[in-house]
């Protein structure tokens, strides 16, 4: 039986394999795109615990939206801008897509995981050993091929779930124009280390992911919208922010 193999049988230019240099701070090693590290510390922190509960849930599909949100909200269709949190979140995906029997969108994001593999010795071993997942995709590769036929991952078409993923983005990345601007990641870290500690916080969240992309789809379109909701609404939401981490430092 004809079994896979990444560099003969899959060609997904332009999304090669491509280490991405905009590291925003020397003080974090590894690979790709990160904060500083305080910030990827606590994102860190976040995503084990999401990716601990997953795997205990045996890849329950309850997780399948909340994965979909937080890969949208960072690399999205970018694949030069991934991270490790990124190919995790990516490789979580593709097994929670299985368990959909959504296939060729599973082996989607396993190829963006295992396209990666040539940068593994870059990757951080620690808290876990994230070049893991490239291994992980990789058989999860192999075993598709094995059961449905090579065919299925060399016809993939990444262009599909880049598309996917890229659709519907949230208010501060349409205002700002990016996931990596720093208004956006202040908002994020707010997010992970205070909103979702508390119930209340929780249903917050949840409700924004359900409200957010119609209203940022509207705010792309428009240049006043977008200057409108930044004046009004983000800007004074970061000075809370910033003063609430000010005092929280001060009592600390």
């Amino acid at each position: 039986m004809q079994t896979f193999n990444y560099d003969s049988d899959v060609h997904i230019k332009p999304f090669h394999r491509k280490l991405n240099d905009y590291n925003h701070s020397g003080n974090v090693s590894g690979y790709g795109t990160k904060e500083s590290i305080h910030s990827w510390n606590g994102t860190v922190s976040y995503y084990l615990k999401l990716f601990r509960d997953i795997e205990n849930s045996n890849y329950s599909t309850h997780y399948i939206d909340e994965v979909k949100q937080k890969i949208k909200e960072g690399a999205g269709s970018q694949i030069d801008h991934l991270n490790e949190v990124d190919l995790a979140l990516y490789y979580l995906f593709g097994k929670l897509l299985l368990k959909q029997y959504q296939t060729d969108k599973a082996v989607a994001c396993f190829l963006v995981v295992y396209s990666q593999a040539g940068f593994k010795k870059y990757m951080l071993k620690e808290p876990i050993l994230f070049s893991g997942f490239i291994d992980k995709a990789e058989n999860q590769l192999e075993e598709i091929s094995k059961s449905s036929g090579l065919a299925k991952i060399t016809n993939c078409n990444l262009e599909d779930l880049f598309k996917d993923l890229k659709s519907g983005c949230f208010i501060a990345t349409a205002v700002f124009d990016s996931p990596y601007a720093i208004e956006v990641k202040i908002l994020k870290e707010f997010r992970d280390n205070w909103l979702l500690k508390y119930a209340i916080g929780k249903s917050f969240v949840n409700f924004y992911y359900w409200i957010s992309p119609p209203i940022a789809d509207q705010i792309v379109k428009r240049n006043w919208l977008k200057e409108f909701v930044k004046t009004l609404f983000i800007i004074p939401l970061i000075k809370i922010i910033n003063n609430l981490k000010r005092k929280r430092g001060s009592n600390g």
